[in-house]
């Protein structure tokens, strides 16, 4: 997979009262962007500095919580914003901007094209991403800058464990290059999945599935876990092509609301749920549901109250 040209990422779209991070490309090629940025990674950022700096929270819950969290790995515990990892400034790129009101506290990003559990990009000597049950990442999955997963017990996650109690912004690029397979509820086939709003009591848990639908489409659904065992639509289907389908998110926890764009295009807006809290999944994660799925690009940023 190819990565973002900083340069080419420019015009940012604002809605009123709603702070979209949305922008639009002026290059055909949204994902080609220096390698080096994938050493951006997460970092601390100096407010002064990153006035425009945009940044991402991340937790996430997922409907196989008592399938995935069975297996869960040596996750950092404790307070989860008190050790959110923070990066210089000068580590973020300019051109990595999506939304002007957002300082970045926490940005996590992954392309496939190396192991993404030895990434360590601000360097406090945890890796960015775990494989959930402590496991080793199955590097032999890599291929063309793409990580091609067939095994529910194989989540990838942010690393350490976040409250994501701020607007929270994700990004991930990912396809069911098997289909065609009808969703289990919603959840199937390539899956990210973030918890936010973390409380003492409660959260938001919500997830993407990308599924294949026919031999010539894709499409894309938006849910929200709705107590135990209940998913709650709250956008799509969406129809998409066969190839990776380009999902971003903008959370909000404090008005408990979500927006949604596919391939660039806005899909809509919607109010997610709070269940109670059963199980401490405070992270974004990348999954193959059922089947199997495909990422070839994940990136998850909290940004600071």
């Amino acid at each position: 997979m190819v990565s973002i040209v900083p340069a080419l990422l420019t015009v940012l779209l604002a809605c009123s009262g709603c702070g979209r991070f949305w922008y639009e490309e002026l290059a055909t090629n949204e994902h080609e962007r220096d390698a080096g940025d994938m050493d951006a990674g997460r970092a601390e950022v100096d407010d002064a500095a990153t006035d425009a700096a945009a940044g991402f929270d991340g937790s996430t819950q997922g409907p196989a919580d008592a399938e995935l969290d069975a297996a869960k790995g040596p996750l950092s515990d404790g307070s989860a914003d008190a050790q959110t990892p923070q990066v210089d400034s000068s580590v973020v790129d300019a051109g990595e901007i999506w939304d002007p009101g957002c300082t970045l506290s926490v940005l996590w990003e992954a392309d496939f094209s190396s192991d993404p559990t030895l990434l360590d990009a601000n360097t406090d000597g945890s890796p960015d991403f775990v494989v959930r049950g402590g496991s080793a990442f199955p590097a032999s999955e890599l291929a063309n800058g793409a990580w091609t997963s067939a095994s529910i017990d194989r989540a990838l996650d942010t690393n350490p464990r976040t409250n994501f109690t701020s607007r929270t912004l994700a990004e991930v690029r990912m396809r069911d290059p098997l289909g065609p397979s009808t969703p289990a509820n919603g959840y199937a086939a390539a899956v990210f999945y973030i918890n936010v709003g973390y409380t003492a009591s409660d959260q938001g848990a919500l997830f993407v599935s990308v599924v294949r639908t026919s031999t010539t489409a894709q499409q894309v659904w938006l849910y929200a876990r709705d107590g135990t065992t209940q998913h709650r639509l709250l956008l799509g289907p969406v129809s998409a092509g066969t190839g990776f389908v380009h999902v971003e998110l903008a959370l909000e926890p404090s008005t408990d609301s979500v927006e949604m764009r596919v391939d660039g295009a806005a899909t809509g807006s919607a109010t997610f749920p709070r269940i109670p809290i059963d199980t401490d999944d405070r992270y974004a994660t990348v999954i193959a549901a059922t089947g199997q799925a495909q990422f070839d690009f994940v990136r998850v940023a909290h940004c600071k109250p």
